[in-house]
């Protein structure tokens, strides 16, 4: 009997929809090959049709992102906003934190934050001497003037959401994940709820609230390329850190997390469940020419989405076309390969 497959997919703060999203999976098939076909969109669904029967769901948040990054980068709100999480950020040691975690990902962080950082070196070269002041406030008006140039308005906007998903607070946010929860049929013979980036504090805030609500199937819950510390390491996300406990040590949840040491937007290596979860690496160079790659290098964002890109070379373990419609288990996948060395265990207090 032909089995069912159905793939939950919480993309991170990305402002394009399940439009751009189906599209550019038709393509990706297409130079997949096989016997993978992407169905017509429905909405935020559509159906993938191979070895396995699979039906996509895309929750989606991109309007959310959008209204965010729309947001002049030069505004009065802003810079309102922004003064709020630096403030903030300054109060936990945040830039500390994640820095120790992912040296990359703290620098991507200290780049957003860059002007912040340099007139509160302004006010102190103002109390040390009137020159490093001027020096570090003209620093500081040349960033902000070239930042939306530079990712940094992008970067404040991933701080923004990370912010409101460690507090709980935005109700929105709230609304699209209890209305996730409220759909989930669980219907299919193998449930899959697929996180990426910040989009894994989503995917993990809903098996959750599954489990709360008492839906006690298995289901598998993969991260890709997560960024779930840039809400778990904030002293108020008490909430989240509760879910990571509840999710790592449930017998009904099969986690598996994938990474890639050339992702720099993600905490690579690093497992985010505390013990919880079996960490493999996506071992990208086994699935893309290694031309492929390079010429990637130098493009986070697109090694980012490198993920979900069809796959190059054949028989490879990581390989989202198969995921999305292979025959073998997703949770079987990565049975025969080693897990990331330092994982599995509980290193920090998540």
């Amino acid at each position: 009997m032909r089995r069912s497959r159905r793939i939950t997919y919480c993309h991170g703060f990305d402002r394009r929809g399940p439009r751009f999203f189906h599209l550019w999976q038709k393509h990706e098939a297409r130079r997949h090959g096989g016997d993978i076909e992407i169905g017509p969109r429905s909405g935020h669904r559509w159906a993938v049709r191979g070895a396995v029967s699979c039906a996509f769901v895309f929750a989606d948040w991109s309007d959310i992102a959008a209204e965010r990054l729309k947001i002049p980068h030069a505004g009065g709100a802003s810079l309102r906003d922004g003064t709020g999480l630096f403030l903030a950020a300054l109060r936990q040691g945040f830039f500390g934190k994640i820095r120790r975690r992912d040296w990359g990902m703290g620098a991507m962080l200290i780049w957003g934050f860059l002007p912040f950082i340099l007139i509160l070196a302004a006010a102190v070269g103002w109390v040390l001497s009137t020159a490093g002041a001027v020096i570090f406030a003209v620093l500081a008006a040349l960033s902000w003037m070239f930042g939306a140039r530079t990712g940094a308005h992008y970067i404040r906007q991933i701080a923004w959401a990370a912010r409101r998903l460690a507090l709980c607070d935005d109700p929105k946010i709230e609304a699209r994940i209890a209305a996730l929860a409220a759909d989930f049929a669980g219907d299919a013979d193998e449930e899959i709820i697929v996180g990426h980036s910040l989009g894994a504090v989503v995917a993990l805030r809903l098996v959750s609230r599954l489990r709360d609500q008492g839906v006690t199937r298995p289901i598998t819950l993969l991260t890709i390329g997560h960024s779930i510390p840039l809400v778990s390491q904030q002293r108020e996300a008490q909430a989240l850190r509760q879910a990571l406990d509840v999710v790592a040590r449930d017998p009904a949840t099969t986690w598996i997390d994938i990474s890639a040491g050339r992702d720099l937007l993600a905490f690579s290596g690093f497992d985010p469940s505390g013990g919880g979860a079996a960490c493999y690496s996506a071992r990208l160079g086994d699935s893309f020419e290694t031309s492929t790659l390079d010429r990637l290098r130098w493009d986070g964002f697109a090694m980012h989405f490198q993920y979900f890109r069809a796959a190059e070379r054949p028989g490879a373990a990581w390989d989202w076309f198969d995921i999305l419609s292979g025959p073998a288990p997703v949770a079987e996948r990565f049975a025969q390969q080693a897990r990331l060395a330092g994982t599995g265990e509980r290193r920090f207090p998540f």
